[in-house]
């Protein structure tokens, strides 16, 4: 292919830019969603960054708020709390050093995008009320009402349990094939197997990135070296009345040219495929959330079981002797009953939960994960290596052509 039939985009061939840009990036919402206008401002405790949230609903409703990186985790942590076993979108980690930095800025800004159209591409999630405290509650009150909603218990099974329903009512009705925890072992040996490949590649990434920025300042500081030995040959010629005969050329310019050739893949573009697969990565660390929650529920429903064995023999030694005092004063054995009852509702809903919670990560979440493959990263890796490659040994036929003496101040190849 003649180079000149090449389509580039922002110094890409046309395919190595499909590639970059086929990875995952974002989920469709029926939300309208931007996060932006970033602004340092003091507080209390010292200066901190606030985002303008802004967009409108499924429903036409419009918002504009100012947020602070802490609301996110706060959003993040109310969910999972509310809905143990889900899939939360994550969030970027926290940074001290730098954090006001333009360049970590715009990153955490892409990152925060992205976490809110997630979250609003959930059904069940983007119906939470926290959800539209978080957009609709205005600044002035928005604190207080953070306060207000953490200070709020964790939701009872029951509670829970009725929300599953509601939102995943395909998934409640779905049987689950094979045995469930033999299901889930496999499923966490994948997400491992996966996050190490990641994390390689990521390296990989780096190395190339780091292997392609030392080429090419070094044909730079060849270069300037080369010229200064010029100047110098200049200088004592001039000064000896004795002009040098013959072609000359810009050294440093030449080695800047040998330079460009070998950034033809620019840092930028492995900068975006390492944020592709970091926020993968991140996405692998939420599913682990969504695990140990699962595990969570686990734990609350076996002590609700130890609840119903202990409120049960207690009553029916109350029963049997007849103190009705044996509670306290003010309690009497209906009330216990009344007790006892709602502790084998919240028992049975707990196991229910677990049951969904099993049908939705498995149907739902792990899907995405269960088909993720790898290689779609490695062909981008590798389509980008080999074009460094091809340029690399493009710059070194060209600087073994300067050594000859072929190339010259008018040559046509710069």
């Amino acid at each position: 292919m003649e180079e000149s039939s090449v389509v580039l985009h922002a110094g890409l061939p046309e395919e190595m830019w499909n590639m970059l840009n086929a990875l995952p990036s974002s989920v469709s919402t029926g939300w309208n969603v931007s996060v932006g206008a970033p602004e340092i401002r003091k507080g209390r405790f010292g200066e901190h960054t606030e985002y303008c949230i802004s967009g409108s609903t499924p429903s036409g409703e419009t918002f504009s708020a100012y947020r602070r990186f802490k609301d996110f985790m706060w959003l993040r942590d109310q969910l999972e709390k509310c809905y143990p076993g889900v899939f939360i979108p994550p969030l970027p980690p926290k940074q001290s050093v730098g954090r006001f930095e333009q360049d970590f800025i715009s990153m955490r800004m892409k990152l925060l995008h992205r976490f809110l159209l997630k979250v609003c591409g959930t059904p069940m999630l983007q119906a939470s009320v926290d959800v539209k405290k978080f957009f609709m509650e205005p600044d002035a009150t928005f604190e207080a009402t953070r306060k207000e909603r953490s200070a709020l218990p964790r939701p009872l099974a029951s509670e829970i349990l009725a929300n599953f329903k509601q939102f995943y009512e395909r998934e409640v009705e779905m049987a689950i094939p094979g045995n469930v925890s033999e299901l889930f072992l496999e499923m966490t040996a994948h997400l491992k197997t996966l996050e190490t490949g990641l994390n390689n590649l990521k390296l990989s990434c780096a190395g190339l990135a780091d292997t392609n920025k030392a080429f090419s300042d070094f044909a730079i500081r060849f270069g300037i070296g080369l010229r200064q030995v010029q100047d110098s040959e200049d200088s004592f010629a001039a000064k000896a009345d004795m002009p040098i005969r013959g072609n000359r050329f810009d050294a440093s310019n030449v080695f800047k040219n040998v330079a460009n050739i070998a950034k033809a893949i620019p840092d930028r573009h492995y900068q975006v495929l390492s944020i592709h697969i970091t926020t993968e990565l991140m996405d692998i660390t939420a599913m682990k959330d969504a695990l140990a929650t699962r595990e969570e529920v686990l734990t609350a429903s076996n002590k609700q079981k130890d609840k119903v064995l202990e409120l049960t023999a207690t009553l029916e030694k109350v029963v049997k002797t007849g103190k009705a005092g044996f509670f306290s004063k003010e309690m009497t054995i209906p009330e216990r009953e009344a007790d006892l009852a709602q502790a084998r509702v919240e028992e049975a809903a707990a196991k229910e939960l677990v049951e969904i919670i099993h049908k939705v990560l498995f149907h739902n979440e792990f899907q995405r994960f269960r088909h993720f493959s790898l290689d779609q990263y490695k062909r981008t890796l590798n389509a980008f290596a080999t074009a460094q490659l091809k340029e690399t040994k493009q710059a070194l036929e060209l600087w073994q052509q300067l050594e000859s003496g072929v190339i010259s101040e008018s040559s046509e190849n710069f």
